[in-house]
């Protein structure tokens, strides 16, 4: 088991307790703060973390999995479940849930995409937005432009679907 600390401090690593190794349960306050796991609030300017679980409030959010409430300017996880809410919210493999932003963006979207730009490779669920695309869609897709390229339609205006 790893060491871990009910509190995080942060100014920019080195300069935190605890060192970025251990686990954080609890609260996490910092500028750029760097740490093994993160379970709790979690808040800052650049927050960074393997695991995070749930609220984390910053500029910039990077796990490489979180469950949770991700609010900031930028969230970017390798697994995203449950909310990103961002200007540019990134789950590189997949995202469950719903991501709420400008520009959106998964490999596998599972639920709700809501935003200017939707993109993913697979999106089973909702894309609601100015563009959005898939490569293989199961489900619904609202906008200007819906792009389904695996779909019967590959272009449609307004509504696109696929099964």
């Amino acid at each position: 088991m790893a060491a871990f600390s009910p509190i995080g401090i942060s100014i920019i690593p080195p300069v935190q307790f605890p060192f970025d190794e251990w686990d954080v349960y609890g609260l996490r306050l910092g500028l750029y703060s760097k740490h093994y796991d993160v379970y709790g609030l979690d808040l800052g300017l650049l927050n960074t973390a393997e695991k995070t679980a749930g609220l984390q409030i910053g500029v910039v959010n990077i796990s490489k999995f979180f469950g949770g409430l991700q609010l900031g300017f930028v969230n970017l996880t390798a697994d995203a479940y449950i909310m990103q809410v961002g200007i540019f919210n990134r789950a590189k493999h997949k995202s469950g849930g719903i991501q709420l932003g400008i520009v959106n963006s998964s490999r596998d979207a599972y639920g709700l995409q809501l935003g200017i730009v939707n993109k993913a490779r697979d999106a089973h669920g909702f894309q609601i937005g100015i563009v959005n695309y898939a490569e293989d869609l199961h489900g619904l897709q609202i906008g200007i432009l819906n792009f389904n390229i695996d779909g019967p339609l590959v272009l449609s205006p307004i509504i696109n679907f696929g099964f």
